[in-house]
């Protein structure tokens, strides 16, 4: 069975093909990274959700120096949750998909490897007996009868990248969209509502139910 690692590691693991490639939707697909890293913090509590803005409240954890870049990005200062889509652009992206990947490629979870002109860029390519496992546990965790946080937010991420039918047949799919459906209409009478306006709604799912789970 697989070792569980973070939510932005596993993400990236099943989000890429197998050959490291990411989505087509791009964007979609680093958006998810960057929800995802901060799930993360969120979870070991370096990071914290009040009043609309993240702060950094706590050291970072050892287990997740995979996602120093982004911490050292919301320890500049308060940063309201749009800020965290700020850090799409080029360097800071690359460099967050470059600290992940590595961190794979040091458990031997993943491989480096040289593409493009000149071999300039490299791909983490997940290795397939671990990505197979990995959705496996994934799986497994959709049928049962209380999952925990981690897996609504994989699922959810991995919706909005469009690689569910990578894994899923079309009735699963149809069961992961009504859950997520079923959270979006809970959420109309609670504050998190509020910060439909500001940030997408993957984002404010994805931190309401670490968040309740927290509590």
């Amino acid at each position: 069975m697989a070792d569980r690692k973070s939510i932005a590691q596993e993400y990236y693991v099943l989000a890429v093909d197998q050959k490291g490639r990411r989505p087509n939707d791009d964007i979609g697909f680093s958006a998810g990274l960057v929800i995802a890293g901060v799930t993360d913090l969120m979870a070991s509590n370096a990071v914290t959700l009040a009043e609309d803005r993240l702060r950094v409240t706590a050291r970072l954890p050892e287990e997740l120096r995979h996602l120093c870049s982004l911490y050292d990005y919301l320890q500049e200062g308060p940063n309201g949750t749009t800020a965290v889509y700020d850090y799409l652009d080029g360097k800071k992206r690359k460099l967050l998909i470059q600290d992940i990947g590595s961190s794979l490629a040091d458990e031997g979870l993943a491989k480096a490897c040289r593409c493009g002109l000149f071999g300039r860029n490299i791909l983490y390519v997940p290795e397939p007996s671990y990505q197979e496992a990995l959705i496996g546990l994934v799986k497994e965790a959709l049928f049962q009868e209380q999952r925990k946080a981690r897996d609504y937010v994989m699922l959810m991420l991995l919706s909005e990248a469009g690689v569910l039918k990578r894994y899923f047949p079309k009735d699963q799919r149809k069961v992961i969209k009504a859950a997520i459906k079923r959270l979006e209409e809970e959420d109309r009478q609670e504050p998190w509502a509020r910060l439909a306006a500001r940030i997408d709604r993957m984002t404010v799912l994805a931190l309401r139910r670490l968040w309740k789970e927290c509590d």
